[in-house]
């Protein structure tokens, strides 16, 4: 007879700080840029010596900025029917106090080093959207949840943005007042939204289980913390925001299906928006390879850049490095192989990744993608 798992009743919620300026995207990545495989970590050592922060002056022992490693962690067991979220699971415990990177992380920072921006500004979109539960939530609320966000001033979570406005459902909701009580009180009705599959996945692994009627909390107090949520809120979803995922259309901010779907991914973004075949990148990789390949299976890397910059409405040098940077995400994933190459004629064009050599390509394309 098989031992049923603990039963997890009730998730803890860290307070959200992720970085400390919403415009300042690069901070996590150049953050995860010094960070290596298979190396452990504890927050003195990761502090101190990978990232460098320092003390204050005071005799607090807290550090300068300190609150930038907030929700770099994951999973963290309070008792057997408590457990808390701790960050954005950039890095996981592997033993009591010992940490190390996961590999969202590792991708993000080669990445970062290679100064390859596209791709670590579309891996940190998923890893928000993957493991930020508060941000999870939005994202939800924008898309399949069916309300737009708007702001007194129309500014983008600007001075006024404790004042912002979810409308849909026949509702007004605000979310940021009252201590962020209308937050909260979304939170917990689309609790398991919120938290998402990976999280889920995560929990199971440790042998535990989710009740289906479990409640969020704070690390130690009845209530997840609410202290500047606005704020806090408005570092990830300018992210969004910067990368098209979310957008305006007369003063009111929600999802768009196509770049949630082109940056996030099928797999992720159909959390939050319905993906649709047309709006997926790798459909149409696949439906180009069966018109553009030669007898022997090979595909011209610049008419694929061709395709892609009438797909995404962009200019050829744009495509270029957009192909480039999503083709290197997929390589890097496992979703898409490069099984031959072949330098071809000049007349060509440019090869993937600016490589002469890789002017023509056989492709194979993982069946999960």
């Amino acid at each position: 007879m098989f031992e049923q798992p603990n039963l997890i009743t009730r998730i803890g919620l860290a307070k959200l700080f992720l970085w400390m300026e919403a415009e300042r995207l690069e901070s996590y990545p150049e953050a995860f840029s010094k960070l290596q495989i298979d190396v452990e970590y504890t927050k003195t050592s990761l502090a101190r010596d990978t990232l460098w922060l320092i003390q204050t002056n005071d005799k607090s022992g807290k550090l300068v900025r300190g609150d930038f490693l907030n929700n770099f962690y994951g999973l963290e067991r309070n008792t057997p029917t408590k457990i808390s979220i701790r960050g954005v699971n950039a890095l996981k415990e592997v033993r009591p106090g010992i940490c190390s990177p996961t590999p969202y992380t590792l991708q993000i920072g080669e990445a970062f080093r290679n100064k390859n921006q596209n791709s670590w500004l579309n891996g940190l979109a998923q890893m928000l959207a993957c493991y930020e539960v508060r941000t999870r939530l939005m994202l939800y609320l924008l898309g399949f949840g069916g309300y737009t966000l708007s702001f007194p001033d129309d500014k983008f979570f600007g001075s006024h943005s404790s004042r912002a406005k979810l409308t849909g459902q026949g509702k007004e909701i605000y979310p940021f007042l009252e201590d962020s009580r209308g937050f909260n009180e979304l939170l917990q009705v689309h609790r398991w939204n919120a938290l998402g599959p990976r999280w889920n996945n995560e929990i199971h692994r440790l042998g535990l289980e989710v009740a289906q009627d479990f409640v969020f909390e704070g690390l130690r107090e009845p209530k997840p913390p609410t202290n500047k949520l606005s704020g806090r809120l408005k570092i990830s979803l300018f992210l969004m925001k910067h990368l098209g995922i979310l957008e305006s259309q007369a003063g009111e901010w929600g999802l768009n299906p196509v770049q949630t779907t082109s940056i996030l991914g099928e797999e992720i973004a159909q959390d939050f928006v319905r993906t649709e075949i047309e709006y997926s990148p790798f459909q149409h990789l696949k439906n180009w390879l069966e018109v553009v390949h030669d007898e022997l299976g090979f595909v011209v890397v610049a008419d694929l850049v061709h395709q892609w910059a009438e797909y995404k409405s962009v200019s050829l040098s744009q495509a270029e490095s957009e192909f480039d940077d999503w083709m290197r995400q997929q390589i890097y994933n496992g979703r898409i192989h490069i099984l031959k190459s072949h330098p071809g004629q000049p007349r060509l064009g440019r090869g993937l990744f600016g490589d002469d050599n890789v002017r023509k390509i056989i492709i194979e394309i993982s069946e999960e993608s």
